[in-house]
Protein backbone atom coordinates (compact mmCIF):
# COMPACT_ATOMS: atom_id res chain seq x y z
CA UNK A 1 0.00 0.00 0.00
CA UNK A 2 1.52 3.34 -1.06
CA UNK A 3 1.82 6.54 0.89
CA UNK A 4 -0.93 9.10 0.41
CA UNK A 5 -1.67 12.12 2.57
CA UNK A 6 -2.78 15.75 2.41
CA UNK A 7 -1.87 18.44 4.92
CA UNK A 8 -1.77 22.23 5.20
CA UNK A 9 0.95 24.44 6.70
CA UNK A 10 -0.13 27.79 8.16
CA UNK A 11 2.10 30.68 9.19
CA UNK A 12 -0.05 32.40 11.82
CA UNK A 13 -0.72 32.89 15.50
CA UNK A 14 -2.74 30.04 16.95
CA UNK A 15 -5.93 32.00 17.80
CA UNK A 16 -6.30 32.92 14.13
CA UNK A 17 -5.97 29.25 13.16
CA UNK A 18 -8.55 28.12 15.72
CA UNK A 19 -10.99 30.85 14.68
CA UNK A 20 -10.64 30.01 10.98
CA UNK A 21 -11.24 26.29 11.61
CA UNK A 22 -14.32 27.13 13.69
CA UNK A 23 -15.72 29.32 10.92
CA UNK A 24 -15.24 26.52 8.41
CA UNK A 25 -16.67 23.87 10.77
CA UNK A 26 -13.74 21.69 9.73
CA UNK A 27 -12.67 18.49 11.52
CA UNK A 28 -8.89 18.61 11.77
CA UNK A 29 -5.86 17.96 13.89
CA UNK A 30 -3.62 20.96 14.48
CA UNK A 31 -0.03 20.54 15.64
CA UNK A 32 2.86 22.99 16.07
CA UNK A 33 5.76 22.47 13.66
CA UNK A 34 7.73 25.66 14.45
CA UNK A 35 7.22 29.03 16.05
CA UNK A 36 3.81 30.25 14.85
CA UNK A 37 3.84 27.49 12.25
CA UNK A 38 1.02 24.95 12.29
CA UNK A 39 0.25 21.67 10.58
CA UNK A 40 -3.45 21.28 9.82
CA UNK A 41 -4.37 17.67 9.08
CA UNK A 42 -7.91 17.23 7.70
CA UNK A 43 -9.97 14.14 8.36
CA UNK A 44 -10.31 12.06 5.21
CA UNK A 45 -13.98 11.58 4.46
CA UNK A 46 -13.38 10.37 0.91
CA UNK A 47 -15.63 13.03 -0.59
CA UNK A 48 -13.12 15.61 -1.83
CA UNK A 49 -9.93 14.63 -3.63
CA UNK A 50 -8.68 18.21 -3.32
CA UNK A 51 -9.42 18.71 0.35
CA UNK A 52 -5.95 20.14 1.16
CA UNK A 53 -6.28 22.59 -1.73
CA UNK A 54 -9.75 23.66 -0.61
CA UNK A 55 -8.76 23.86 3.05
CA UNK A 56 -5.59 25.80 2.32
CA UNK A 57 -7.44 28.30 0.18
CA UNK A 58 -10.18 28.86 2.77
CA UNK A 59 -7.87 29.01 5.78
CA UNK A 60 -5.60 31.54 4.08
CA UNK A 61 -8.62 33.78 3.61
CA UNK A 62 -10.22 33.35 7.00
CA UNK A 63 -7.01 33.40 9.06
CA UNK A 64 -5.49 36.15 6.89
CA UNK A 65 -2.23 34.23 6.69
CA UNK A 66 -0.14 32.36 4.12
CA UNK A 67 -1.12 28.72 3.63
CA UNK A 68 0.82 25.94 1.93
CA UNK A 69 -1.26 22.91 0.92
CA UNK A 70 0.46 19.57 0.31
CA UNK A 71 -0.83 16.58 -1.64
CA UNK A 72 1.66 13.74 -1.56
CA UNK A 73 1.73 10.14 -2.71
CA UNK A 74 4.61 7.74 -3.20
CA UNK A 75 5.67 9.23 -6.53
CA UNK A 76 4.75 12.90 -6.70
CA UNK A 77 4.28 15.90 -4.44
CA UNK A 78 2.05 18.89 -5.20
CA UNK A 79 2.40 22.05 -3.10
CA UNK A 80 0.19 25.12 -3.52
CA UNK A 81 0.76 28.49 -1.87
CA UNK A 82 -2.32 30.53 -0.99
CA UNK A 83 -2.63 34.11 0.20
CA UNK A 84 -5.94 35.82 0.96
CA UNK A 85 -7.83 32.93 -0.59
CA UNK A 86 -5.93 32.97 -3.87
CA UNK A 87 -3.31 30.60 -5.18
CA UNK A 88 -0.12 32.41 -6.14
CA UNK A 89 2.30 29.51 -6.63
CA UNK A 90 2.29 25.81 -7.45
CA UNK A 91 5.09 23.28 -7.19
CA UNK A 92 5.11 19.78 -8.68
CA UNK A 93 8.02 17.52 -7.79
CA UNK A 94 7.93 15.66 -11.15
CA UNK A 95 5.47 16.63 -13.87
CA UNK A 96 6.10 13.34 -15.68
CA UNK A 97 4.01 11.65 -12.98
CA UNK A 98 1.01 13.76 -14.03
CA UNK A 99 1.02 12.68 -17.68
CA UNK A 100 -2.10 10.72 -18.64
CA UNK A 101 -2.47 8.58 -21.75
CA UNK A 102 -5.76 8.08 -23.58
CA UNK A 103 -7.14 7.33 -27.04
CA UNK A 104 -8.62 10.04 -29.22
CA UNK A 105 -11.51 9.65 -31.65
CA UNK A 106 -9.15 8.23 -34.30
CA UNK A 107 -7.83 5.57 -31.96
CA UNK A 108 -4.48 7.30 -31.54
CA UNK A 109 -2.88 7.46 -28.11
CA UNK A 110 -2.36 11.00 -26.85
CA UNK A 111 -0.70 12.45 -23.76
CA UNK A 112 -2.35 15.01 -21.51
CA UNK A 113 -1.48 17.04 -18.45
CA UNK A 114 -4.45 18.58 -16.60
CA UNK A 115 -6.57 17.80 -19.65
CA UNK A 116 -4.27 19.66 -22.06
CA UNK A 117 -3.01 17.58 -24.99
CA UNK A 118 0.77 17.42 -25.48
CA UNK A 119 1.72 17.76 -29.14
CA UNK A 120 2.92 14.43 -30.63
CA UNK A 121 6.29 15.92 -31.60
CA UNK A 122 6.91 17.42 -28.15
CA UNK A 123 8.98 15.54 -25.56
CA UNK A 124 7.18 14.25 -22.50
CA UNK A 125 7.55 16.85 -19.73
CA UNK A 126 9.66 15.69 -16.82
CA UNK A 127 11.26 17.04 -13.67
CA UNK A 128 10.03 19.63 -11.21
CA UNK A 129 7.99 22.73 -11.98
CA UNK A 130 7.67 25.77 -9.75
CA UNK A 131 10.96 24.98 -7.99
CA UNK A 132 11.55 28.63 -7.05
CA UNK A 133 12.39 28.80 -3.32
CA UNK A 134 11.10 32.35 -2.84
CA UNK A 135 7.39 31.46 -2.30
CA UNK A 136 8.39 28.86 0.32
CA UNK A 137 10.85 30.92 2.38
CA UNK A 138 8.16 32.81 4.39
CA UNK A 139 6.91 29.48 5.76
CA UNK A 140 10.26 28.71 7.35
CA UNK A 141 10.93 28.95 11.07
CA UNK A 142 14.10 30.96 11.46
CA UNK A 143 16.63 31.80 8.79
CA UNK A 144 16.17 29.76 5.60
CA UNK A 145 18.99 29.18 3.12
CA UNK A 146 17.35 29.78 -0.30
CA UNK A 147 20.09 27.93 -2.19
CA UNK A 148 19.77 24.86 -0.01
CA UNK A 149 15.99 24.95 -0.35
CA UNK A 150 16.23 25.38 -4.12
CA UNK A 151 18.45 22.32 -4.37
CA UNK A 152 15.93 20.21 -2.48
CA UNK A 153 13.01 21.50 -4.56
CA UNK A 154 14.82 20.70 -7.79
CA UNK A 155 15.47 17.14 -6.69
CA UNK A 156 15.87 14.42 -7.51
CA UNK A 157 13.78 13.00 -4.68
CA UNK A 158 15.79 10.83 -2.26
CA UNK A 159 15.39 7.20 -3.35
CA UNK A 160 12.77 8.40 -5.85
CA UNK A 161 10.35 8.95 -2.97
CA UNK A 162 8.10 12.03 -2.94
CA UNK A 163 7.43 11.69 0.83
CA UNK A 164 11.19 11.70 1.50
CA UNK A 165 11.56 14.80 -0.63
CA UNK A 166 8.73 16.42 1.32
CA UNK A 167 10.60 15.72 4.56
CA UNK A 168 13.78 17.22 3.11
CA UNK A 169 11.90 20.39 2.09
CA UNK A 170 10.38 20.76 5.56
CA UNK A 171 13.78 20.32 7.20
CA UNK A 172 15.25 22.99 4.91
CA UNK A 173 12.48 25.25 6.28
CA UNK A 174 13.49 24.28 9.85
CA UNK A 175 10.08 22.74 10.50
CA UNK A 176 9.16 19.53 12.33
CA UNK A 177 8.23 17.16 9.48
CA UNK A 178 6.20 14.51 11.28
CA UNK A 179 2.77 16.21 11.59
CA UNK A 180 2.92 17.49 8.01
CA UNK A 181 3.71 14.06 6.58
CA UNK A 182 0.95 12.01 8.19
CA UNK A 183 -2.74 11.41 7.63
CA UNK A 184 -5.44 12.20 10.18
CA UNK A 185 -5.66 8.62 11.50
CA UNK A 186 -1.92 8.10 12.06
CA UNK A 187 -1.70 6.91 15.70
CA UNK A 188 1.62 8.67 16.21
CA UNK A 189 -0.04 12.08 15.93
CA UNK A 190 -1.57 11.55 19.38
CA UNK A 191 1.95 11.68 20.82
CA UNK A 192 2.95 14.95 19.14
CA UNK A 193 3.42 17.67 21.80
CA UNK A 194 0.75 20.35 21.54
CA UNK A 195 -1.50 18.52 19.08
CA UNK A 196 -5.14 19.62 19.22
CA UNK A 197 -8.30 18.06 17.84
CA UNK A 198 -10.69 20.69 16.46
CA UNK A 199 -14.15 20.00 15.13
CA UNK A 200 -15.21 23.52 14.28
CA UNK A 201 -18.34 22.92 16.31
CA UNK A 202 -19.49 25.07 19.22
CA UNK A 203 -18.08 23.78 22.50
Amino acid sequence: MGTNYQTVLLAAEYPAVERAVAELRAEVLVAPVGEQRWAVIPRDRGDDASRAEVLGRQLSWRARCPALAFQVDSEVMLAQVFRNGRQNHEYVSDVAKLVEWSQDADGQFVRRIDGVVIAPEAPTPAGPSGADPEPFVPFGAGRVDPELLAGVLRGPAPHGSAPEQHVAILRALHLEPYPLTRGFHDPGLNQVPGVRYLTGQPG
